[in-house]
């Protein structure tokens, strides 16, 4: 399939049309949380009712089954390493936060904002203030999609719980 954006052109191979819809709304997604804009404020006849569903907070009723199962939409074949991860990194709790010296990570994937040597995810996390961008990160569905735009450029090396082999323990559960 070839698409034009933006004036340049990419080619890319989907094993499937049940599947090429998806990476396209993945991308467009990930194209908007990359370039500083809310999810919600995509315009895009696609992706703008899914931004309205995907880009909403989570209620206080969230339960780690919600958060497992938007993970598997999200990561796809990927999504049983993913929720491992997750589980060694935060427990599934979507307010959780490490910081120290040498990073500062929120949210059910650990998204390390910034360390001691600048800034890491800081410029891609919508948010005027460390805190905006913080909360903003508290939001299980927001974490995710980072989480797999950083997983799609970086692979599984970004997360300690991966490669610390801490995961590994937490893969029967994510089936």
């Amino acid at each position: 399939m070839k698409h034009k954006f933006f004036g340049n052109q990419y080619e890319y191979k989907a094993k499937s049309l049940k599947y090429a819809w998806f990476y396209y709304v993945a991308f467009l997604l990930i194209l908007a949380i990359g370039y500083g804009h809310k999810v919600a404020d995509v315009k895009h006849p696609l992706i703008s009712p899914i931004a309205k569903v995907y880009a909403s907070n989570f209620t206080t009723s969230i339960n780690t089954q919600d958060i497992r199962s938007y993970i598997k939409t999200i990561f796809g074949k990927d999504a049983q390493t993913a929720c491992a991860i997750a589980h060694a990194e935060s427990g599934y709790n979507p307010k959780a936060k490490l910081e120290w010296t040498l990073e500062d990570s929120n949210g059910i994937f650990q998204i390390n904002l910034k360390n001691k040597w600048g800034k890491v995810q800081y410029d891609r996390v919508p948010g005027a203030t460390l805190q905006e961008k913080e909360q903003w990160l508290w939001n299980p569905q927001n974490n995710t999609l980072v989480a797999y735009w950083i997983f799609k450029t970086s692979g599984w090396n970004p997360w300690t719980g991966y490669t610390s082999g801490n995961y590994l323990n937490y893969m029967e559960d994510c089936k």
